[in-house]
């Protein structure tokens, strides 16, 4: 989930610049500018975990995007001839990557608390002063001006009386306007997003507009333009302490000098950064879309690897009888539709014979004239070879009951979707509303309790054309007692909404984790 989530935000980060570069870069408002290059960091931030999924899965576009977004970059994989070897490879490269990771954001981690701790060196070394009204901290060495949250840098003896003002002028907008704030902001985020070039772009911005800012306000309070940019550039020359502060004469003076210079952006211009919000919710759409695309697939493969590839067919031949012996006509036997296109129905001797993967689960049903269905399930590998060749199905009438449903994967004729144009959804609300009904209604056994047992069952169920609850199944299990209360809950929700395909009510598959937690 780390992963996923770098990402997202690293993706939206990369998207957010782009905006910010077409649309913002050379106008004026440098508050304004201030504002949207710090939402762009929020909104990266934030996109990957709101979450709107219950809304997504109940809009027919948003579902066919879904659909769109999986079969184009989400294909469903086969199960694994060799799935131990695939693992251990996939989870060699995973490590190699979390290693380098953290190893990047260490070295970075330590660059920036050696850089915090010359600071801590600057103060100590430095002595308390007040210059025209203003507290600074008097710096030993010749050192260009800097600022770095309350704290003025100077070195005085350096400079004339009038850069004195400027300098000060400009280092108090820093101060009083908590710069440093977002130039800590940035240098965290580039930390964790060192990988990523548009995090590095997006720190030299904010810096670069923080500067923008303190000129814009220099100037305000009536200093003289020119004698202001010439002497920013006779203190070009002059060593800053560190490049995490403010500095007043380190960025790139061509572009300070020439914002100064541009003319003022109409106010209309402001319209652009409307433009914001809509981006920020198209992205937060398109991650809500991916997880969804992606939860579903996971969920689909997860169900195809629990069944083992069809890698052997078999022969099974045999009859069905009723329970005087005599043989029934019309009997329907079928498989897992992946493993078997077409029923059979027997004849009037009541054979069959067919060839069908070991992994396949024969289904056997059969209505009688007056409507009462009744239904068999033959697991083939548990069929003993010898019997393949002469099976015997016993079909007794007086036990029977609505028409059997157990597949993994349904029927030809009535299949289990995975993903549909409206899915279900539980009743009032989505995913969220689910977890809410479980973790109230959970009896935690005494058993497990007692032994310390916990952890994460996760049970696949079916939600059929009325909206019931059937086919509960465990997939990944815990214990006896944890699995069977994560089924007694799964069972015991109310009625869904159900899924529909081209309009039509159909059955569709969920898989949820019940998680089971010791306080």
């Amino acid at each position: 989930m780390m992963w996923i989530y770098l990402l997202k935000a690293n993706v939206a980060l990369g998207v957010l610049y782009a905006f910010y570069r077409l649309f913002l870069e050379k106008d004026t408002f440098f508050g304004w500018r201030r504002s949207a290059l710090l939402g762009c960091f929020g909104v990266a931030a934030l996109v990957p975990l709101l979450t709107i999924q219950s809304w997504v899965i109940t809009q027919e576009p948003m579902m066919a995007a879904v659909q769109l977004y999986a079969d184009a970059v989400l294909p469903l994989p086969e199960p694994a001839v060799a799935p131990e070897a695939t693992v251990h490879w996939q989870q060699i490269i995973l490590n190699a990557l979390q290693a380098i990771y953290a190893l990047g954001v260490l070295v970075l981690g330590i660059r920036l608390c050696l850089q915090l701790g010359s600071l801590v060196q600057l103060l100590r070394r430095s002595t308390m002063a007040t210059l025209q009204g203003v507290r600074v901290r008097l710096l030993s060495r010749p050192y260009g001006p800097f600022s770095f949250f309350h704290w003025i840098f100077i070195c005085p003896q350096m400079h004339d009386s009038e850069e004195l003002n400027e300098i000060l002028a400009h280092e108090l907008t820093h101060v009083r306007q908590r710069h440093s704030a977002d130039v800590l902001l940035s240098e965290l985020v580039c930390i964790f997003c060192w990988f990523n070039p548009f995090a590095w772009l997006m720190r030299r911005e904010i810096r670069n507009n923080l500067e923008y800012l303190a000129d814009a306000r220099v100037l305000a309070q009536g200093f003289n333009p020119k004698n202001y940019q010439y002497h920013l550039l006779g203190l070009s020359h002059q060593k800053a302490a560190a490049t995490l502060y403010n500095n007043f004469n380190v960025l790139p003076l061509k572009k300070r000098i020439r914002m100064m210079n541009r003319k003022r952006t109409h106010s209309w211009g402001k319209m652009k950064y409307a433009f914001f919000f809509p981006l920020a919710a198209l992205l937060l759409l398109i991650s809500n879309i991916e997880t969804v695309a992606r939860t579903t697939r996971q969920l689909a493969a997860e169900v195809l690897q629990t069944a083992a590839p069809a890698d052997e067919e078999v022969t099974i031949k045999g009859k069905v009888i009723d329970k005087d012996g005599k043989p029934v006509q019309g009997v329907k036997i079928f498989a897992d539709y992946r493993y078997m296109k077409e029923a059979i129905v027997t004849p009037a001797d009541g054979s069959f014979d067919l060839k069908v993967s070991q992994q396949a689960i024969l289904m056997i049903s059969y209505t009688y004239q007056d409507g009462r269905k009744l239904a068999i399930a033959k697991r083939v590998k548990k069929i003993a070879p010898e019997d393949r060749a002469n099976l015997i199905i016993v079909f007794d009438e007086n036990v029977w009951g609505e028409e059997f449903h157990y597949t993994e994967h349904g029927t030809p004729e009535d299949p289990i979707y995975e993903v549909v144009e409206q899915m279900p959804h539980f009743p009032g609300g989505g995913f969220a509303e689910v977890m809410e009904f479980i973790e109230k209604n959970m009896r935690y056994p005494a058993a497990a309790k007692e032994k310390g047992i916990k952890g994460r069952v996760t049970v696949s169920f079916v939600v059929d054309k009325e909206g019931n609850i059937t086919l509960p199944t465990i997939v990944r299990g815990v214990s006896p007692e944890l699995n069977e209360e994560a089924l007694r809950l799964v069972k015991s929700m109310p009625k869904w909404e159900p899924g529909r395909q081209n309009g039509k009510p159909v059955r569709v598959r969920f898989i949820i984790p019940v998680q089971f937690k010791l306080n």
